[in-house]
């Protein structure tokens, strides 16, 4: 009942179009690979090349420090990297694409809260948003963190 709702408002298509192009227009010649994501991924193929569960994280420094990542990031990005081959442009794809379902996200819950136009600048501002968008391509331990805020927000 309520996705036909959401499906019915014609704002969303905007949003989901415009969220599309900016996100994926030359995707792979703009695609970004440093120490960031090196790390993040590195935990990942350990998992599968050493069959352990990495219960703790990923280390954020060193491996002699005490700051790590939440494991949430590895378990739920393994199955897509090891259908992939551990292409690594995959997971863009999927953050790029967790960029959109967070705009329609921020939409939701801000009509929930607000109104429909609320909603729609609101969303609107995150779909285009220069920043926002650059990030949503990273392969980055945040942005599992922003759909999730979205969700609670929902």
């Amino acid at each position: 009942m309520r996705i036909k709702q959401f499906l019915k408002e014609k704002e969303i298509y905007l949003l989901i179009i415009l969220g599309f192009l900016l996100r994926f227009y030359k995707i792979k010649e703009r695609f970004i690979w440093g120490t960031e994501q090196s790390l993040s991924l590195s935990t990942i193929v350990k998992f599968f090349e050493e069959k352990k569960l990495s219960l703790i994280g990923v280390h954020l420094l060193n491996p002699k420090s005490a700051l790590f990542r939440s494991p949430f990031f590895t378990y739920i990005f393994a199955l897509p990297l090891k259908i992939f081959k551990f292409n690594p442009f995959t997971l863009e794809i999927l953050f790029a694409l967790m960029g959109i379902v967070v705009t329609c996200l921020i939409y939701l819950a801000a009509k929930n809260f607000f109104d429909r136009k609320t909603a729609f600048l609101s969303s609107l501002f995150y779909a285009s948003n220069f920043f926002v968008v650059q990030i949503d391509k990273k392969i980055w331990t945040i942005t599992p963190t922003i759909i999730t805020s979205a969700l609670i927000l929902f």
